[in-house]
């Protein structure tokens, strides 16, 4: 089982369809467009992997996706960053997240341009980062559930990118978490054990939404976290 349809994503006439097993478990995603075959049929265009050699374990290319235009996001929420990129430590599960352009690398590819990380040193292990994404326009959200909040083990973080006009360059501007959070919620997940998948993650503009399924506060009642991603945040539920 190669897990094909787990995670999806769509924007317009392009859909992203990820099967984090595939290929021996390094996972894949596949990106179809509407009427390339004819009126109203969908055909696969491209099969996205991840560039980088060298992971440990499934790196669960596909365990979150998202698309808006010509950009597309994948998560490897599992994967594994090598001992010299996090200070001599191996980091397994602290996720990564790669971006693709259409028309990167020439006309009709979709070409890997970026990849993302998460840049604070906090959780070196375990982080999952990538494990939920939304975008929209040129800001990215990226969930880490499992990353440490001061002292509050994966209380969970969400990370916002904007692309820099200039370079194209997606730069980390910001973080965020529930304002009552606590240890294990997991912001950002959608179940207690923080794994990847699912629709919690919501943007649209300048307004995020971040769903808290397994949130421990108000008797582990769950609820919603609404915000802008740079401001002030509400709450529902």
């Amino acid at each position: 089982m190669d897990a094909f349809g787990r995670t999806l994503a769509i924007s317009g006439d392009t859909a992203e369809v990820a099967a984090e097993y595939a290929d021996e478990e390094r996972g894949r995603a596949y990106v179809f467009e509407r009427d390339v075959g004819g009126s109203e049929q969908w055909d696969l265009v491209a099969v996205l992997q991840a560039g980088r050699e060298g992971t440990f374990f499934n790196p669960g290319f596909g365990s979150a996706v998202a698309i808006d235009g010509d950009t597309i996001l994948v998560g490897t929420a599992k994967e594994t960053v090598p001992d010299e990129e996090r200070l001599g430590l191996l980091s397994p599960y602290q996720g990564d997240v790669y971006v693709f352009e259409r028309n990167a690398g020439g006309p009709k590819q979709c070409g890997e341009v970026q990849r993302l990380m998460a840049p604070d040193p906090n959780g070196l292990r375990m982080q999952k980062f990538g494990a939920n994404l939304a975008i929209s326009g040129d800001t990215a959200l990226i969930a880490a559930p499992e990353d440490h909040v001061d002292r509050k083990y994966e209380q969970g973080y969400v990370y916002v990118f904007d692309r820099d006009p200039a370079s194209q360059q997606w730069l980390r501007m910001a973080r965020f978490t529930a304002s009552d959070g606590g240890e294990f919620d997991n912001f950002g997940a959608e179940d207690p054990q923080g794994r990847s998948g699912g629709t919690v993650l919501a943007l649209s503009r300048d307004t995020a939404l971040v769903g808290l399924p397994q949130d421990r506060t108000d008797a582990r009642r769950p609820g919603v976290s609404i915000r802008t991603p740079r401001g002030r945040s509400d709450s529902v539920g």
